[in-house]
C-alpha cells in the first residue's frame, strides 16, 4: 500500500542530518541515485527512507521511474508530487537502496568548493568546482556554478564539504549550472506536506479530464432527438395546413 507523501514527510526536519566536515567524496556518490522515466532521465537523491527529490522535468510525462544506485541496485518509484512553480519533484520510492544525504545550511560564498553528481552516460559521476554567485535573497534562491555537467546531471544533488547545499537543476549554454539552494528545497518539502491533494501523475490527470465525456455524450444525444423532433412536428403541421384558393 502507497504512503503518501503527506504523512512521511511530517518528520523529515528530523531525519535530515549533518554530515561530518570532510567527508569522503566518494560518500557523495552513494547517497546519489539514476533516475530512468519514460524518454527522461536524471539523478536524484534520498531524503528519507521512502522520498526521492529530482528536478521536475525529469520526471514529467511518465507514471513510474526506475531508481538505480550506483552498485546497481534497483528499485521503482511513482505518487510523484510535482512542485507547481519550481523545477523540482518529489516521488514515492518502493525502497531505500541507498542512504538518505545529510544536509549543510550553512552560507556558502562564491569561490567555495562543491561536488555535483550526475549520471551523463553510464554510472554515477562526481565533479568538482566552484560557487561562482548566488541569487541572495530571492525566491527561489538560486546558485551560479562553475563546474563540468551535462543532461544526466538534472536533479542532481549539489554538495560543499559538510553536506547537501542545493539540487541541480540547468545548465547555461556558456556552461555555468544552476542549482536551487536548499531553503528553496525545504520549501518544496513543505509544499508536498501541505497541498497533499495537488500529488499527480499521468494517469491521475487522464482519468480527471475523461471524466467529462459521458456528460457530454449524453448531452449531444439528447440534443440531436431534439432536434429530429422539431423537424418531424413541422413537416406533420405543413401537411395538416388547408389550402387557400384566392379568386381575382
Amino acid at each position: 500500500m502507497r504512503k503518501t507523501i503527506a504523512m512521511t514527510l511530517t518528520v523529515l526536519m528530523g531525519t535530515l542530518s549533518l554530515a561530518p566536515a570532510s567527508a569522503d567524496e566518494k560518500a557523495y556518490i552513494d547517497q546519489s541515485v539514476m533516475i530512468n522515466c519514460g524518454d527522461g532521465s536524471g539523478t536524484g537523491f534520498y531524503l528519507d527512507s521512502t522520498h526521492i527529490m529530482t528536478a521536475k522535468h525529469v520526471v514529467t510525462g511518465c507514471d513510474s521511474a526506475e531508481i538505480i544506485s550506483n552498485s546497481n541496485m534497483k528499485t521503482t518509484a511513482s505518487n510523484f508530487f510535482l512542485d507547481p512553480k519550481l523545477d523540482i519533484a518529489i516521488i514515492t520510492s518502493e525502497r531505500m537502496i541507498v542512504k538518505p544525504v545529510a544536509t549543510d545550511s550553512t552560507v556558502f560564498k562564491p569561490g567555495q568548493t562543491v561536488y555535483i553528481v550526475g549520471s551523463p552516460i553510464d554510472g554515477l559521476v562526481l565533479s568538482k568546482g566552484t560557487v561562482v554567485e548566488s541569487s541572495g535573497m530571492s525566491s527561489p534562491n538560486r546558485i551560479y556554478l562553475q563546474i563540468p555537467a551535462d543532461h544526466g546531471n538534472s536533479g542532481g544533488p549539489v554538495f560543499s564539504d559538510s553536506g547537501l547545499i542545493g539540487m541541480v537543476t540547468a545548465k547555461f549554454d556558456d556552461g555555468q549550472v544552476i542549482a536551487y539552494d536548499l531553503d528553496s528545497l525545504l520549501q518544496t518539502i513543505e509544499l508536498s506536506k501541505k497541498s497533499p491533494d495537488k500529488q499527480s501523475s499521468n494517469s491521475a490527470v487522464s482519468t480527471s479530464d475523461n471524466s467529462t465525456l459521458p456528460a457530454l455524450q449524453i448531452s449531444l444525444i439528447l440534443n440531436v432527438i431534439a432536434f429530429i423532433f422539431i423537424v418531424v412536428l413541422l413537416i406533420r403541421v405543413r401537411k395538416n395546413r388547408p389550402i387557400t384558393i384566392t379568386l381575382d
